[in-house]
């Protein structure tokens, strides 16, 4: 009954939105631990890697644990997350494109922040094999050079004749683009090398080889 002759003017409205852990819920953060993820947004070419770090605020434990979209370590279609923070965006754009990249204090759970990241198609992948064409005497080698654009994957697959690395009967090339020629004259005497795109494999350069007696 005493509570009535309080009026409204002897309280003091407080804002404590800061401890609000979900707008849906009465749970409230119970310390001052916060944790604030760096950079707070990023754009990510898809199949291509971010790396973020995390603060932890009032903390002596600045450990934190990774989730993308609310999965620990994030998946295969969202983007997956190390311990370390390192981001590494899908093949293909998410669906939705922006993501959520959230850091949870390990020492108070109800803290944590967040980044918004959002994934992009790679640029068009493109590829060439230099040179174009090549005589090489039996038993000896040759260098091919390929270079990868439109992607930070520029690692390639050579192959000869269609045989993923080569054979003794078409020559062999390694993974420097080194190409080594058959101990005899390949029948028939034109061989074609292939390098295909490692991201992209069915983006290809070519180049012809004529096999020739020492």
């Amino acid at each position: 009954h005493n509570l009535t002759l309080i009026t409204g003017s002897a309280f003091e409205a407080v804002d404590v939105s800061s401890l609000m852990i979900d707008p849906n819920s009465g749970q409230a953060r119970q310390s001052g631990v916060s944790v604030s993820v760096t950079p707070a947004s990023a754009s990510v070419t898809a199949g291509s890697t971010k790396q973020f770090s995390a603060a932890v605020q009032n903390s002596a434990d600045q450990t934190v644990s990774w989730s993308v979209n609310g999965v620990p370590g994030g998946s295969a279609s969202t983007g997956t997350i190390s311990a370390a923070g390192l981001y590494i965006a899908p093949s293909a754009v998410a669906s939705p494109a922006t993501i959520t990249v959230e850091a949870k204090s390990n020492s108070t759970p109800s803290a944590f922040g967040t980044a918004s990241v959002n994934v992009v198609p790679a640029a068009a992948v493109t590829i060439g094999v230099s040179p174009t064409q090549a005589r090489v005497r039996t038993g000896r080698t040759y260098q091919f050079t390929a270079t990868v654009t439109g992607t930070t994957n520029t690692s390639v697959l050579w192959s000869v004749n269609g045989i993923a690395s080569g054979n003794s009967t078409v020559g062999t090339i390694g993974s420097s683009g080194l190409y080594t020629a058959p101990q005899w004259v390949a029948s028939p005497t034109t061989v074609t090398i292939r390098a295909a795109s490692a991201a992209a494999p069915s983006v290809s350069a070519q180049a012809a080889i004529t096999i020739v007696r020492r």
